[in-house]
């Protein structure tokens, strides 16, 4: 993902940087591009438009949703995709052990049902080892054979994927991006304190 941005020219800032920092760079940045629900969270709090990203099928559409309903604000993700070969096929293989979340175009009730179908899913006894055959087979045996090729041929088979995916991210870069209306997030706000007002009267 950071080469997708530096190909694109926009700043890849790493969510596992010190929370004062990546908070201070959202506050400053006048677009934020999210993938993570979090960083758009964030954004909206502070007031600096955003725009959600999807970068793997694994992002949580029921989650998302679950959010920008609170903020009504609809959820409309563009689709990065894959940065590279490794990923793209890692993506295509979510669904066969239970990790695919993204649901194009889905409302807040078919996301709910999706969600609690799969949550029954791995419950299942025996869930936890075909979850990791399926892993094996589709994900880290093909992982490695591409890497192997890759360093025995000196290939780089990631450019074409780096390539679409900062086309990408650059129209998602000229998009207006979303942003709660003014009135809810002052009531949300007001909601907040009143909660916390109430929790510290209980103690």
């Amino acid at each position: 993902m950071e080469k997708v941005c530096q190909q694109a020219g926009i700043e890849f800032v790493n969510p596992q940087s010190d929370a004062k920092t990546v908070i201070q760079k959202i506050r400053h940045a006048k677009l934020v591009l999210a993938d993570a629900m979090h960083a758009a969270i964030i954004a909206d709090a502070l007031r600096v438009p955003w725009v959600p990203l999807i970068t793997s099928s694994q992002i949580n559409t029921f989650k998302w949703l679950d959010w920008t309903q609170t903020i009504n604000t609809p959820y409309r993700p563009t689709v990065l995709g894959s940065s590279s070969l490794r990923e793209y096929l890692r993506d295509k293989s979510l669904c066969t052990y239970g990790e695919k979340y993204f649901l194009p175009n889905s409302d807040v009730e078919f996301a709910v049902k999706y969600f609690r179908k799969q949550r029954e899913l791995k419950n299942k006894k025996w869930w936890e080892k075909y979850q990791q055959l399926t892993q094996l087979a589709l994900h880290r045996i093909p992982n490695k054979a591409i890497r192997t090729v890759e360093e025995r041929f000196n290939l780089n088979l990631n450019n074409r994927f780096i390539d679409q995916a900062s086309s990408v991210l650059l129209d998602a870069k000229s998009r207006p991006g979303f942003l709660s209306e003014d009135f809810k997030f002052t009531n949300n706000v007001e909601r907040l304190l009143n909660g916390i007002d109430r929790l510290s009267k209980c103690k």
